[in-house]
């Protein structure tokens, strides 16, 4: 797991003004800080952001995980993929779950769309506190036949 930051200020007053307050200019500033930490081995076939179920998507009217890997993949010239997997339940927001129900929550949220002919992804999501999300992504892409699974994140919770 490589994660650029701890999620405090001032990121996480940056993050969340980005992903609920459509402040689209903090997403520069969020890939450009995940990119300076993500080491030079690390060049997966392709970027793989976390999606969002359909309906939060279209509440949101962004997918914040896709605009910061949209930024990392042009850096990288890596491809990007926001449609080989995507969120099959409308679960619960994750921050409104206590720790053991987060894995619960997130467990089959996520399926694979198309054959996979990747050996290295990288999932890229905004912010990670427990790993489930994460985690529960990671199992569908191993049981897809992906064998080596990177996860990006701008910050990371430490409880």
């Amino acid at each position: 797991m490589i994660t650029a930051c701890r999620y405090e200020k001032p990121i996480a007053h940056f993050i969340s003004a980005f992903k609920f307050h459509h402040q689209l200019r903090y997403r520069q500033l969020l890939a450009e800080i995940l990119l300076a930490k993500i080491p030079d081995h690390c060049r997966p076939d392709i970027i793989l952001p976390i999606p969002l179920h359909k309906r939060r998507l279209q509440k949101r009217g962004f997918n914040q995980a896709v605009e910061i890997a949209k930024l990392i993949s042009k850096t990288m010239q890596i491809p990007i993929s926001t449609n080989e997997v995507i969120r099959t339940l409308n679960t619960q927001p994750q921050t409104a779950l206590k720790i053991p129900e987060r894995h619960k929550n997130i467990k089959k949220a996520f399926a694979i769309t198309k054959p996979m002919h990747y050996t290295t992804v990288a999932i890229l999501d905004d912010v990670i506190t427990t790993g489930a999300t994460v985690s529960a992504m990671a199992n569908c892409l191993q049981q897809a036949g992906i064998k080596t699974v990177y996860v990006l994140g701008v910050a990371r919770t430490y409880r």
